[in-house]
C-alpha cells in the first residue's frame, strides 16, 4: 500500500508524549478521506496535504497499518 511521510512537516512531534490526532485529522468527504495536518500540533491550523479516493479510512487506521508515517 502507498505511505504517507509527513515526518518532515511535523514540527517536534514527539510519538510518546503527544497525541498524532494534535497533528492529523482524516476527515470523511463522501467515499474519500481527505488527509489534513497541523504542522504545530496546535489543533487549530489543519491544512488539506491528500484526497484518499475511494478510500474512507481514520487516523489510528493509516498509523497502525504503516500507512501514516509522523
Amino acid at each position: 500500500g502507498d505511505i504517507l511521510d509527513i515526518s518532515s512537516i511535523l514540527s517536534g512531534f514527539d510519538p510518546l508524549t503527544e497525541s498524532i490526532h494534535d497533528f492529523v485529522k482524516a476527515v470523511d468527504d463522501g467515499q474519500n478521506t481527505i488527509v489534513q495536518v497541523d504542522s504545530s500540533g496546535t489543533g487549530t491550523a489543519f491544512q488539506t496535504i491528500a484526497v484518499l479516493e475511494g478510500v474512507r479510512i481514520d487516523v489510528d487506521t493509516l498509523a497502525n497499518n504503516g500507512n501514516l508515517i509522523a
